[in-house]
């Protein structure tokens, strides 16, 4: 079977794996917020890309890159260059400009190198090893010094490579493993962390793998479930707004703040202002780079986050900016269900529905968290490989 891993194997070293594990505690060294992605995201950057150098392939590039999801993930970065504000770029967007283009080179180069391979045991080992610390800091430290949002990210961008592996497996036995993993990593993120929505998003990713046959079965049941998403995605904004300004969210917020120590109304404090920037310029946006946290809202109060990618890139990059953005997920979503019966595509597929949820509440997958960006994308890149990529000889279809 196609996209079944018994596949040409990666070497493992044990002076790899302890400078791996070094890295991940290093994260753990951070007292608060994404400063402590940084630690971890810059090393793994440059480990991720020095793997892709020495497993590179022109002529396999060359049909990567020519594949429809990443033709559309390049018009979406090249049209991000386009609109950055380069006279008055500061240090924040400079990274935004970087970690964005690194992305769409892992997106490829991870194609190139893993669409034939296992993922070395050291990548996955540093995957455990960089969760496990999470836990345990939070633990040990507790709320009042740690930011919850980021295991969320985290685990929710760790967890699909784990479960491609395993998919990966001719092992049918392995099968009902993910089932448990997506299953209690939800419950963590919920119980633990609180992070609401990053445990609803791992249910649905399980959801969709498990009715991924039936989802699949014709082009245009996949269209119109991704269509009713969006649709669903972009009218919860407006009737958030609406049920913010009629009052009818504080009770909601006294139950959600009882069970999870946090409320919900906190995004009605930034996105009914946000939506009025949006508006300034509506089909261009404000710049690439001009992140909504250096906008006063009419609080008053500095660096609140928009919560919501579509509503972060409408304000950055206007209404082209987001056509091109749900573009892309759009290029990925049927590029997964032309290759349904490849279990790659399946929790590729799967995550980027998942993935779209998940960004209904959050800046996720661009802006905000390095290191849960470059996983994403280099998972990715490789569930891409995996369906484009002609089986080594020899191995089972």
């Amino acid at each position: 079977m196609r996209g079944v891993m018994n596949v040409e194997q990666t070497n493992i070293t044990l002076k790899d794996s302890l400078y791996l594990c070094v890295i991940a505690a290093s994260a753990i060294l951070a007292s608060r917020h994404f400063i402590l992605e940084e630690l971890v995201a810059r090393p793994f950057i440059i480990y991720l890309l020095l793997v892709i150098a020495y497993y590179r392939s022109y002529p396999e590039a060359r049909s990567v890159m020519a594949s429809p999801p990443v033709v559309a993930f390049g018009v979406f970065t090249a049209y991000f260059l386009a609109r950055v504000p380069w006279i008055d770029l500061d240090t924040k967007g400079e990274k935004d400009v970087f970690y964005t283009v690194i992305c769409g080179v892992l997106l490829v180069g991870m194609a190139v190198s893993f669409g034939k391979r296992k993922l070395p045991p050291h990548f996955l080992l540093f995957l455990a090893a960089t969760g496990l610390l999470y836990v345990m800091y939070y633990l040990l430290l507790g709320v009042e010094t740690s930011n919850p949002l980021i295991y969320g990210y985290t685990l929710f961008s760790f967890l699909p490579l784990l479960i491609l592996e395993i998919e990966g497996e001719p092992r049918h036995g392995l099968k009902k493993v993910t089932i448990v993993i997506i299953l209690s990593t939800a419950v963590v993120l919920l119980l633990l962390f609180s992070t609401r929505v990053p445990a609803v998003s791992l249910l649905i990713f399980g959801a969709v793998m498990h009715f991924w046959d039936t989802i699949t079965k014709s082009p245009g049941r996949m269209k119109l479930l991704f269509a009713l998403l969006f649709v669903c995605l972009l009218g919860g904004i407006l009737l958030y707004v609406q049920l913010w300004y009629t009052g009818v969210l504080a009770d909601f917020d006294t139950v959600s703040d009882r069970y999870f120590q946090k409320g919900i109304s906190g995004r009605g404090s930034i996105w009914p202002e946000l939506l009025l920037r949006i508006l300034d310029d509506p089909f261009f946006g404000h710049g690439s780079t001009r992140n909504t946290e250096y906008y006063d809202n009419f609080t008053g109060v500095r660096n609140l986050s928009s919560h919501n990618t579509y509503l972060e890139i409408s304000f950055r990059m206007g209404l082209v900016g987001l056509f091109l953005l749900i573009l892309v997920y759009y290029k990925l979503i049927m590029h997964f269900c032309r290759h349904r019966e490849v279990p790659a595509a399946k929790v590729g597929g799967a995550y980027v529905l998942a993935a779209m949820v998940f960004q209904g509440s959050g800046e996720y997958m661009f802006f905000n968290s390095i290191l849960a960006n470059v996983l994403v994308w280099s998972f990715l890149g490789v569930c891409i490989g995996r369906t484009l990529l002609p089986e080594p000889p020899g191995q089972p279809r």
